[in-house]
């Protein structure tokens, strides 16, 4: 990576090459956990940083927002991850349209996590004085949930 850095720059090139080290580190976050995350994300904002500069509104862009959304998403920042979701999304549909496989996948993942950060925004305002959580979120395999609950005493 630093021969591609030092020689290229910031070049496409460079950022796809980020963007699969961040992609790599997903892989092994879904596994592992651990700082995995982190790095994946820093990677992918590197990529994100030269994409957005180079090539603006391009599938490449678009791919990287959505793959960074995924990685704040398992750490539980679900409206970030919402964020940067839409960014991809939007992109989508200007490049590829509304009807496109791609965007259609976004799309519905979109309208997932927000059905997701309203059930939890919901959810929490409804905890009363009496009743508390402990360990609220927690992310597995099929999405995140509130678990725990307990009795203040």
């Amino acid at each position: 990576m630093p021969v591609y850095e030092m020689e290229l720059g910031e070049h496409p090139w460079t950022a796809t090459l980020f963007y699969w080290i961040g992609v790599s580190y997903m892989t092994l976050a879904k596994d592992k956990q651990g700082d995995y995350v982190d790095k994946a994300q820093t990677k992918l904002k590197e990529a994100l940083k030269v994409q957005r500069k180079l090539l603006g509104d391009h599938l490449d862009t678009a791919r990287s927002h959505v793959c960074l959304g995924d990685a704040l998403r398992i750490q539980g920042k679900f409206k970030l991850a919402l964020g940067e979701l839409l960014k991809g999304l939007k992109i989508r549909e200007k490049v590829l349209g509304p009807d496109h496989e791609l965007t259609m996948a976004a799309r519905k993942e979109k309208e997932e996590l927000q059905r997701l950060c309203e059930d939890l925004e919901s959810r929490s305002r409804n905890l009363n004085t009496k009743k508390g959580v402990e360990n609220t979120m927690h992310s597995g395999d099929s999405g995140v949930f509130l678990t725990n609950f307990k009795e203040f005493k």
